[in-house]
């Protein structure tokens, strides 16, 4: 059962990656939350992390369990130290 549900965390990070202009024209400066629903990719997004949460909480999905990533903005720049 964990495996399974790596590789389909793996398969979500790898779509969002892939498809990450698309996603950062429409999504730029939201967290975003991938995941693979049949053949299709529900995603889910907004402005703060808490909210982002409890909106896929209240769907009933599983955050532990569901790709989440920050979009930047085009342009930005991350300085790590």
């Amino acid at each position: 059962m964990v495996e399974a549900e790596f590789a389909s965390f793996s398969d979500d990070a790898k779509w969002f990656y892939e498809n990450f202009e698309a996603i950062q024209k429409k999504y730029s400066g939201k967290f975003v939350a991938v995941l693979k629903e049949n053949e299709n990719r529900l995603i889910e997004a907004e402005s703060s992390f808490e909210m982002l949460l409890k909106k896929l909480k209240k769907k009933g999905i599983d955050p532990a369990k569901t790709f989440i990533e920050f979009v930047h903005k085009k342009g930005a720049r991350i300085i790590l130290y």
